[in-house]
């Protein structure tokens, strides 16, 4: 039995001991690890004012520019920082670029998500969720009924949604017809829109007219029939056509008329209008806020109800929102159509439509709300900087991709700030081993592989049995220098601080 401790100050992990005394290794012997013990230098990245700005296209010369914040990240907080930038890439996303020009489309609809790959890799995804539902089915896949049964849906492209009761005097006061979204809202740019279809007077504010809205809590949380309008985070209520619509918006404890009132569009006989000129009422995700607006006729901008910052929590993360559409009049009173809803474009089960919303023409008559449309584009990340391209593990501050609908930009090595995936293989660089990798799909020198050692930045290994690996030589070796490396998972090279040991022992 021969132990030999390899010692090394470089910072690279690696290894390269000179002897002066002949080592020789008996034929047919074995080698294995005892300890390793080393510091890791997992790094740190600063964001400040030289590199806090980095820019994205969803389509080619449409730049947009987020601004990080200002901060010193680690492995005691690397998430942080990968939220920050999974939420300012979401905000930057434009709603109003070309509006009322170009039209330009591609962003509506569009969300990123970062997270860290399976093996340990950062990746950047993009992609654009279902936008439009063109029949009761498409509706079903997102939202469920109250009841099953509580809310009828006719037609197809665009479907109509109403109360499934009619008559006179048949309008609740609760929210017992409504259909609520199984999954949530989408984080990133994302809309939900409804349309006047009919909308008759009735004869009581009590049971009459319609809500929309999104909440902060899963509808598996209400008590229904009824919505507690303290979960109605952002919500919208029109009584009568002659009645100015009522918002509620965050803390607020219960709906008010917006200031300055609006009013819905009403025919000669104070009923709503209906057809393309009807009214378009929307909730939105814009940067940082929830905005309703409602789209009359020719009204290219809208009239905002309200602007509300989205709530974000400590960490970084968006709070869930959930929609709701709820019918107070009965069937035949108030009737709303082409629903638009988008949902997170990452959550399973994905929908069934996922990456293309490809609406083509105008909502109603004049310029109206922004559609979305088909986004086969080429799509680009610049990181600004090589420190943040190199912390999140890119090669290249700037990354292209191929023309899609969709796209997914993976760093080129781990991520190292992420101590929890780490996993260090120790390769012997002059003395071959009987060991065999499947990532490298082949023999490497693998004297041993080393899962989760990280006690902070602090490597301390010696594992419970001694695993010897043959070397299958026939003849003895002699040895006066050995080469030994610590690398990740993905074989590159681990930063390491100060003397590094590496002990074997030879059988």
């Amino acid at each position: 039995m021969k132990l030999i401790r390899l010692t090394s100050d470089s910072n690279d992990g690696r290894f390269d001991n000179s002897f002066n005394d002949e080592i020789i290794i008996e034929p047919k012997s074995k080698i294995a690890l005892q300890s390793l013990a080393v510091r890791s230098d997992i790094g740190s990245l600063t964001i400040d004012d030289d590199n806090h700005d980095i820019q994205f296209e969803v389509k080619t010369g449409n730049t947009r520019t987020v601004t990080l914040n200002n901060f010193t990240y680690d492995e005691n907080d690397n998430h942080k920082f990968l939220n920050d930038l999974q939420l300012k890439f979401n905000q930057g996303l434009q709603y109003t670029d070309g509006q009322s020009a170009t039209k330009f489309k591609n962003e509506l609809g569009f969300q990123f998500k970062v997270d860290v790959a399976k093996k340990g890799q950062l990746q950047v995804q993009m992609a654009n969720t279902i936008y439009a539902y063109q029949s009761p089915a498409d509706i079903k896949n997102v939202f469920a009924i109250q009841g099953g049964t509580e809310v009828n849906l006719a037609g197809t492209n665009p479907v109509k949604i109403a109360s499934i009761t009619s008559g006179v005097n048949s309008g609740r006061a609760d929210e017992k017809h409504s259909i609520y979204s199984i999954k949530p809202f989408t984080t990133g740019l994302g809309v939900f829109r409804v349309k006047i279809s009919t909308w008759i007077t009735d004869n009581t504010m009590a049971t009459s007219g319609f809500e929309f809205g999104l909440c902060d809590s899963s509808p598996s949380t209400w008590t229904l029939p009824s919505i507690p309008d303290s979960k109605k985070t952002y919500a919208l209520r029109g009584f009568q056509p002659t009645t100015a619509f009522s918002i509620k918006k965050g803390d607020d404890t219960d709906f008010a008329p917006a200031n300055p009132q609006v009013f819905p569009s009403v025919d000669g006989s104070n009923e709503g209008i209906t057809g393309v000129n009807a009214d378009i009422l929307e909730m939105s995700i814009q940067g940082e806020n929830i905005v309703c607006t409602i789209f009359k006729s020719a009204d290219a901008a809208g009239t905002v109800l309200f602007t509300e910052p989205y709530e974000v929590d400590s960490n970084g993360i968006p709070v869930p929102l959930f929609g709701y559409l709820a019918f107070h009049g009965s069937r035949g009173n108030i009737e709303l159509t082409d629903l638009k809803f988008t949902p997170d474009a990452y959550l399973e089960p994905r929908p069934n439509t996922l990456g293309d919303p490809d609406e083509t023409d105008e909502i109603g008559s004049g310029s109206r709300p922004l559609v979305a449309g088909a986004n086969s584009t080429i799509k680009k990340i610049d990181f600004g900087t090589e420190s943040v391209a190199s912390f999140l593990g890119f090669n290249n501050i700037v990354n292209i991709s191929p023309t899609g609908r969709r796209a997914t930009f993976n760093a080129d090595q781990l991520f190292k700030a992420l101590i929890e995936n780490e996993c260090y293989i120790i390769l012997l660089d002059n003395i071959p081993l009987e060991s065999y990798d499947g990532l490298k799909q082949g023999r490497k020198s693998i004297l041993a592989s080393v899962p989760n050692p990280s006690d902070g930045d602090r490597v301390i290994y010696e594992p419970n049995t001694n695993n010897y690996i043959e070397l299958n030589n026939a003849n003895p070796i002699s040895l006066r220098n050995i080469r030994a490396r610590i690398l990740y998972q993905d074989y590159t090279p681990v930063n390491t601080i100060g003397l590094s040991v590496l002990s074997l022992l030879v059988d």
